[in-house]
């Protein structure tokens, strides 16, 4: 009855890790010498990896690949705003407007911003 029992309960024990999803999380595998495998998101290859976890303690950012793809590849961790802008004119450096492809130029556009750019053709 006693080994009944434990085969029943001990699937059910929680060993003591942390799940996080957390897309910054590194991996801890823990005190034990098992090995489950468990992915986190490495940031340095923007790539969802697959570590091995202890299989008790320690720390488990995701549980399946999939989770972790889902949730942190091909998402920009700041969101870019893109607003469409116009260009006013093109002008010298010396402030003078211009129309040829030449040398330094700035662009002007319509929302305020400016670019600097040196043409060669």
């Amino acid at each position: 009855m006693k080994k009944l029992f434990l085969v029943i309960i001990i699937p059910f024990i929680s060993f003591g890790q942390i799940v996080t999803e957390d897309c910054s999380s590194i991996p801890d595998p823990g005190p034990c010498f098992g090995c489950g495998f468990i992915y986190w998101f490495n940031p340095t290859t923007s790539q969802c990896e697959e570590s091995c976890w202890g299989l008790c303690d320690g720390l488990v950012p995701f549980w399946t690949l999939e989770d972790c793809q889902n949730s942190c590849e091909n998402n920009s961790f700041i969101k870019e705003i893109k607003n469409p802008k116009s260009l006013i004119k093109i002008m010298s450096i010396f402030g003078k407007e211009v129309n040829h492809n030449k040398g330094f130029q700035i662009y002007i556009y319509d929302d305020g911003s400016l670019e600097k750019n040196y043409v060669i053709k």
